[in-house]
C-alpha cells in the first residue's frame, strides 16, 4: 500500500487559509528578493509562522515560505502547508554548478556559469529523503507544472542561460576533492544543493506537483568560484521572482 505524507511525518492542520500555490525559498537572500517583488506586485493578506522561525508571506493566490535551509527545515516548512491546502509547489533556490571532469587533451567549456539556471531531471542523494523511503536517482517525473514553469521562463526570460540535468542534494556543503563529490560528478550530476530530494519526496507522498529551478551561485571545478555577490546572480534572482510570482498568481 502506498504511504502518504501523514504516515511518515506528523502533520497538523494550520489554523489559517493556505493558498493553493506554495513557493518555497530555502535561503534568506532569495526569500528577500521574492518578498520585495511580492510586496511590490500584490496585496499581502497575511504573515504567519509555520514552524519555529520559518515564515509565510501570504497573497491572494500564492504564499512564500522560508527561509528554511536544508532537508529537515524543508520538511518542517512544507509538510503542514501541503497538509492544509497547498496544491502546487514551486522551489526556487541556489546551487553550485558541477563542472565536468576535464579531458586529458582539452579543457571542457562549462555548460553553466554564475547566474545561469538549472532545471532538475533527477534527484540524487538526500539523507532526510532517504529516511522517507526515497530511492535516490529515480528519474524526475516531470509534471505539467514543471513544464509550465520551463515554458514560461523560456518565453518571458529568454536571456537566462539554462541547463537540464541531475541535481545532488546534501546537507553538508561538499569539498570538491571529496570522494562523494567526485562520485556524483562522475555519475553525471550537474549541480549540488541542500533541499531538492526531500521536497521531491514530500510532493510525491502528497500527490502534489513540484516545479523546481535553481540559480547558479557557485561554480565547482578545479577552482571554487563563489558568486553570491555577483550582479549576474542578482539579475537572475530578480527575473525569477518576477516570473514565478506572475506564473503562480495566474494559476
Amino acid at each position: 500500500m502506498k504511504q502518504s505524507l501523514s504516515d511518515l511525518i506528523p502533520c497538523f492542520e494550520l489554523p489559517w487559509h493556505v493558498p493553493r500555490n506554495v513557493i518555497y525559498l530555502p535561503s534568506g537572500p532569495v526569500y528577500k528578493v521574492f518578498e520585495r517583488e511580492l510586496r511590490r506586485s500584490s496585496r499581502i493578506t497575511g504573515q504567519k509562522l509555520v514552524a519555529g522561525t520559518i515564515q509565510c508571506l501570504i497573497a491572494e493566490n500564492a504564499l512564500l515560505v522560508g527561509p528554511a535551509i536544508g532537508e529537515p527545515a524543508a520538511a518542517l516548512a512544507l509538510a503542514p502547508l501541503l497538509h492544509s491546502g497547498g496544491e502546487n509547489v514551486f522551489l526556487c533556490g541556489t546551487c553550485g554548478y558541477i563542472s565536468p571532469q576535464p579531458s586529458t587533451d582539452a579543457e571542457i567549456k562549462p555548460l553553466a556559469d554564475i547566474g545561469s539556471i538549472i532545471y532538475p531531471t533527477t534527484a540524487l542523494g538526500g539523507k532526510t529523503a532517504q529516511v522517507l523511503n526515497f530511492i535516490p536517482g529515480v528519474p524526475w517525473i516531470k509534471s505539467s507544472h514543471q513544464e509550465a514553469l520551463e515554458s514560461h521562463l523560456r518565453n518571458n526570460a529568454p536571456d537566462l542561460q539554462s541547463l537540464n540535468g541531475s541535481v545532488w542534494t546534501t546537507d553538508i556543503p561538499p569539498l570538491v576533492s571529496s570522494k562523494e563529490f567526485l562520485s556524483y560528478r562522475d555519475e553525471g550530476a550537474v549541480a549540488v544543493e541542500m533541499e531538492l530530494a526531500t521536497v521531491y519526496q514530500l510532493c510525491q507522498l502528497s500527490n502534489k506537483p513540484l516545479a523546481a529551478v535553481f540559480a547558479v551561485s557557485d561554480s565547482l571545478g578545479a577552482v571554487h568560484r563563489r558568486g553570491f555577490a555577483a550582479d549576474a546572480l542578482k539579475s537572475t534572482l530578480q527575473q525569477l521572482a518576477h516570473e514565478l510570482l506572475s506564473l503562480a498568481q495566474a494559476a
